[in-house]
């Protein structure tokens, strides 16, 4: 049977499949994926948390028509990033670009939007108190267990093929289910292992520094704020972290949640290899102390890396100075580099033609 044929079987089976569904948790919703030759992005929707149906997007590596690839799950930073890595501080398009690295590799990745994002807002509770469990770290762990079984459901992939891959607090939630959902592999990108608040309270302090702003008051007023969130889950107003970034009342819960979390005592339990990527000019996390303390953890298995990047960004983008936030931009390719050189040993793919060795 040739190429062609065996993916309109493909087609066919999956079309069955979404039209014969039932709103579980992880079941595929909505599958669009035409024959095509080339590598092209698809959406796929599926029933996460609560019942509410997320959306998100299938990348597939060119030629792939039919089953049984490598692929890798992508979970974006923070409850209000887009399946791209879009949030309201830029149009960074990190997510995307990532995808398509690991698309030239031969690898299959699927991302999604998170349920803060806007393409959600007429689910959203309109009582606070129901948007802390809407908007809860939980809940977003438990839609991504979803996506990896919505993703496995395609067919496309397998599960002794697939890894997970977390940037920022997407990391957080990979750490949370990887003993749940048994990846074959984990990547760590502009990850910290310490409480949510500890890193929060530490973003606020080098934003106001670097600006030359008054950090007593601020810190006192955060010290406040972080007692309460950590004794009740709860916000009462809105709080400035600097350069764009806030603590919004909804996430409270979230917040609560995600802090108390011995995220190091998880990692030190992770036994597949993981990849620790970094930019050395990362203003979400405090890239001298964070990713040593992160690869502590999960070094046990001696074919975990951790890789550092010169001028880089928390979004992997080139930086011209240490105000300049990252945003813009390509992807340095140094990053694509090193999730392809770890990733392909270990759960299959190529690397791509013209592509140099990466080097710590």
């Amino acid at each position: 049977m040739g190429s062609l044929s065996r993916f309109s079987v493909l087609y066919l089976v999956l079309l069955v499949a979404a039209g014969c569904q039932k709103k579980l948790l992880g079941q595929v919703d909505v599958i669009d994926m035409p024959v095509t030759p080339r590598s092209t992005d698809r959406k796929l929707s599926f029933v996460g948390s609560g019942g509410l149906t997320l959306h998100g997007v299938l990348t597939v590596p060119a030629g792939y028509v039919d089953t049984d690839h490598p692929g890798v799950l992508i979970l974006g930073d923070g409850p209000s990033t887009d399946k791209d890595g879009n949030h309201k501080e830029a149009k960074c398009d990190t997510l995307k670009q990532l995808a398509q690295g690991l698309a030239a590799a031969g690898i299959v990745t699927f991302r999604f939007d998170n349920r803060a994002t806007r393409a959600y807002a007429d689910k959203w509770p309109s009582d606070i108190t129901a948007q802390r469990v809407f908007f809860s770290f939980n809940s977003q762990a438990e839609d991504a267990v979803a996506a990896w079984h919505a993703f496995l459901g395609t067919k496309l992939v397998t599960s002794r093929k697939c890894a997970i891959l977390g940037h920022g607090e997407g990391g957080l939630i990979a750490t949370a289910i990887t003993h749940r959902i048994q990846p074959q592999a984990m990547c760590l990108l502009g990850f910290s292992a310490r409480p949510l608040l500890d890193t929060v309270r530490d973003r606020l302090v080098r934003i106001r520094s670097r600006a030359g702003l008054s950090v007593d008051r601020s810190l006192a007023e955060f010290e406040k704020m972080a007692q309460i969130v950590k004794s009740s889950g709860q916000i009462n107003q809105e709080f400035e972290i600097g350069a764009g970034g806030t603590v919004e009342p909804r996430f409270g819960l979230y917040y609560k949640q995600a802090s108390s979390m011995n995220t190091y005592g998880l990692l030190r339990q992770v036994i597949v290899p993981v990849l620790v990527i970094n930019g050395d000019s990362d203003q979400s996390i405090n890239p001298k102390v964070d990713p040593a303390r992160v690869f502590a953890a999960v070094k046990g298995n001696p074919a975990s890396k951790l890789v550092t990047v010169p001028l880089c960004s928390h979004d992997f983008k080139a930086v011209q100075d240490e105000a300049d936030p990252g945003f813009l931009g390509e992807v340095v390719p140094d990053v694509t580099e090193a999730l392809n050189e770890f990733l392909v040993p270990l759960i299959g793919g190529r690397i791509p033609d013209g592509q140099t060795q990466f080097h710590d």
